[in-house]
């Protein structure tokens, strides 16, 4: 399942340019700053943070509230640029540069699935009628370019754009990720070979390293290219966007092989666990493994954490940071401040890896082949 968090290209999308203008922030923008809307706001609060951490949950139709206050003395040109592209992308609607791959069949698909996020994450449509509106458009496209008869349906659609797209010589996954329906579009891979080490087994995996990208999905998308998925879990076979890593960090490692290694494993072991369950175990396993990389996916949990359980990713941080406090100080982790002061991978570690044990015994008493999940059922 998708890695949201966060992998992230720190930049903003340039509609000057056809290519990401990297625009790097350092850690700000891979440590995200707690929404107020939905959790208490801590010190680190900036305006880009608090935009992606709404963003993420996948609705931008409030997120104009936060520029509302922005004057052209004490606004930033960081602050002032994000403003005017969420004004063009989600207000507007004229962004200059419209998809380009060259295809005029993958131009129109990216061009439905930019419409149908835009009007989804602003609220104008259900997430019943966005799929049909989607639906719809989708098998137009298909019609237009391919003249095949297919039924309308979802199934159908789906699988005929695997096809077709495949033909044109791209690369897809149209995996739904909480919220919205998503599309990752790359036109070059690579595959290698790992063994992953976990905190109760080592699990084989493959890795398909992806390049040259028409589509991050929609949570590059909603958050104007300051953060995208930096890979996913299916099954057997780890996907990875290359450009978001160095195959030599402990980041790598931690974050990417030991997070989504764990999900492949989980996928064998509790086949029907819900994506809350899945991700907080993920998140458990990089924390019982991280060392210096550990401040920052502390503060990444941390920042990023929300009580919406629609948002998987935002929740499992939002109970992981909390129930990683409760367990290394015996109290509630406080609303402001930085937690973490006083903590390294010597306490972090082996807390985690209880906790994660904790979660596996429920599991099992649960049934692990039947279990939806016990974080998902707040039984935990």
């Amino acid at each position: 399942m998708p890695n949201l968090n966060i992998h992230t290209a720190a930049a903003l999308f340039s509609r000057n340019s056809k290519q990401f203008k990297m625009t790097l922030l350092g850690i700000s923008l891979i440590i995200l700053a707690i929404f107020p809307a939905t959790s208490s706001a801590r010190d680190t609060d900036t305006l880009a943070s608090r935009y992606i951490a709404l963003a993420l949950q996948g609705d931008v139709s409030q997120a104009s509230l936060l520029f509302d206050k922005l004057g052209p003395s004490s606004a930033s040109d960081l602050d002032q640029e994000l403003a005017k592209q969420y004004q063009h992308r989600f207000i507007l609607r004229d962004e200059g540069e419209l998809p380009s791959s060259g295809n005029s069949f993958i131009d129109q698909l990216l061009s439905a699935y930019r419409l149908y996020w835009t009007q989804s994450m602003m609220g104008e449509l259900s997430a019943t009628d966005g799929s049909e509106w989607l639906d719809n458009n989708l098998y137009k496209t298909l019609i237009y370019h391919t003249n095949i008869n297919i039924l309308k349906n979802t199934h159908e659609i789906k699988s005929n754009l695997e096809n077709t797209i495949e033909q044109q010589g791209f690369f897809s996954d149209f995996s739904f990720s909480s919220p919205w329906r998503d599309l990752v579009l790359w036109k070059s891979q690579q595959r290698k070979s790992f063994l992953i080490e976990l905190t109760d087994r080592q699990q084989a995996v493959d890795v398909v390293f992806m390049n040259d990208f028409h589509s991050l999905g929609w949570s590059e998308f909603a958050t104007l290219g300051m953060t995208s998925t930096g890979g996913w879990a299916k099954k057997n076979l780890l996907y990875c966007v290359t450009w978001a890593w160095d195959q030599e960090s402990e980041h790598f490692r931690v974050s990417f092989l030991q997070h989504e290694g764990r999900h492949v494993a989980d996928f064998e072991l509790y086949p029907q666990m819900h994506a809350i369950d899945l991700e907080y175990r993920a998140k458990l396993t990089e924390l019982a493994f991280a060392s210096t990389t550990l401040p920052r996916i502390l503060k990444k949990f941390t920042d990023n954490g929300s009580a919406n359980q629609d948002s998987p990713h935002a929740f499992a941080n939002y109970r992981v940071s909390r129930d990683l406090y409760r367990a290394l100080f015996g109290s509630a982790m406080p609303d402001s401040g930085n937690p973490w002061l006083r903590v390294g991978a010597d306490k972090v570690n082996p807390a985690a890896r209880v906790l994660l044990d904790k979660h596996t015994r429920l599991l099992e008493k649960d049934g692990a082949l039947v279990t939806t999940g016990v974080m998902y059922q707040q039984n935990l």
